[in-house]
């Protein structure tokens, strides 16, 4: 059964600077990823199958967003597009020594969350802080 929330908006160009609220962008693969543009955070939700990467799972700080045409392979800052591949950078806590970023398979989705469902999903994932999941 899917529980995915559902949106009351769906688009297929999310302009991250200038949106705001909670949005979803879904890819073929099972791993999503959710930006909180009120709060600028990004989560990767892992998903079945998906590689493990530290802070999965867990809101960090969103540095930016670059969305790479696959026709044309010219990149775009700031905008996320069904069709493009968007690397995020993010900086999971101001003591961690890197910026970290990931790269997201062909976007199918773009859809904002409201209402309840988008409280719980910022309810469901904790912010990254240290020594967080590389700790031992």
């Amino acid at each position: 059964m899917d529980t995915t929330p559902r949106s009351q908006h769906s688009t297929g160009t999310l302009e991250v600077k200038r949106a705001t609220g909670l949005w979803r962008i879904a890819s073929a693969g099972s791993t999503e990823y959710y930006l909180d543009l009120d709060d600028h955070r990004v989560v990767r939700a892992r998903g079945s199958g998906s590689g493990r990467f530290p802070f999965d799972n867990q809101w960090t700080s969103l540095i930016d967003v670059i969305c790479n045409d696959i026709d044309t392979g010219i990149p775009e800052p700031d905008v996320i597009r069904i069709g493009g591949r968007p690397r995020y950078r993010f900086d999971p806590d101001p003591s961690w020594p890197d910026v970290e970023w990931r790269l997201q398979r062909i976007v199918t989705v773009i859809e904002r969350i409201t209402g309840a469902d988008a409280a719980a999903i910022r309810a469901r994932f904790t912010s990254a802080s240290l020594p967080g999941p590389l700790a031992s």
